[in-house]
């Protein structure tokens, strides 16, 4: 597999930490241009982070479609024309059906799909004139999985794999491949996060809740982010250029499902 990304420029929207971070950092490893858009993000952070200024930039900004467009042509201003988006971000509010309110269920939809809907709007036209695109979103095992407490997560994150999915039929012809990657239990501060809720709701230690998911785990441990970003930069080369409309499951062999 060559992974020589140099001359292309990837977009990763939620690429200053987590999921979104480690995908950043595998593509930029290839000699990609990288442009990271998150409310967080500075140019000094994504440096202490590990990824080389020559070859990062850091956005900042609302995603509106009028923001997002803003956005998308000032990471065009200094790398040129966005061949490869990267989806990432963080999750919505955990909870169940009834502790929801419409308010978190609007925040959900503009977190987990409309913002996505608008990057990709934004993007696509640079694709469509190469002839070339790579559209990757990570999407959460819920998808396959439905999980405990994450109503929104669950609910949402299936509405974009929707979305995903029939898209990737509409732009096939054009040479841009759409595609999911599925994290399971990967050790990033969501996943801390979601353990200690969960010691929290069952009187247990955050230790005794991961040893308990650990034991699920037939690989016997949480993912490394870079094992995860190394699937993601897969997807963006050239020689996965026949998987498209497809879900790609990082999970130690956790999720266990025929479909």
């Amino acid at each position: 597999m060559t992974q020589n990304f140099s001359g292309r420029h990837a977009v990763v929207f939620g690429g200053s930490q987590g999921l979104g971070l480690a995908s950043a950092l595998k593509l930029a490893e290839g000699g990609a241009n990288v442009t990271v858009i998150s409310r967080s993000a500075t140019q000094e952070r994504l440096v202490r982070q590990g990824l080389p200024s020559a070859q990062a930039q850091a956005l900042s900004g609302e995603l509106t479609q009028s923001d997002m467009n803003e956005l998308l042509s000032a990471a065009k201003d200094k790398f040129g024309p966005v061949d490869t988006l990267v989806l990432s971000g963080g999750g919505p509010k955990a909870g169940t059906f009834a502790t929801l309110s419409d308010d978190d269920w609007t925040g959900a939809y503009h977190l987990l799909l409309l913002a996505p809907v608008r990057a990709i709007r934004a993007a696509l036209p640079d694709m469509q004139a190469a002839g070339f695109g790579r559209i990757i979103s990570v999407l959460s095992s819920g998808v396959k999985q439905p999980l405990p407490n994450l109503m929104l997560s669950n609910a949402l994150r299936a509405a974009t794999l929707g979305m995903l999915q029939t898209l990737a039929r509409e732009v096939a012809g054009q040479g841009i491949t759409v595609n999911g990657v599925v994290p399971g239990r990967i050790d990033t501060d969501r996943v801390r996060s979601l353990d200690q809720g969960a010691a929290e709701r069952s009187q247990r230690t955050p230790e005794e809740v991961r040893a308990k998911s650990e034991a699920s785990i037939p690989l016997g441990r949480y993912g490394r982010p870079a094992e995860f970003g190394a699937a993601v930069a897969f997807l963006a080369t050239a020689d996965a250029s026949y998987i498209t409309g497809s879900l790609i499951e990082v999970d130690g062999g956790l999720i266990n499902t025929l479909t």
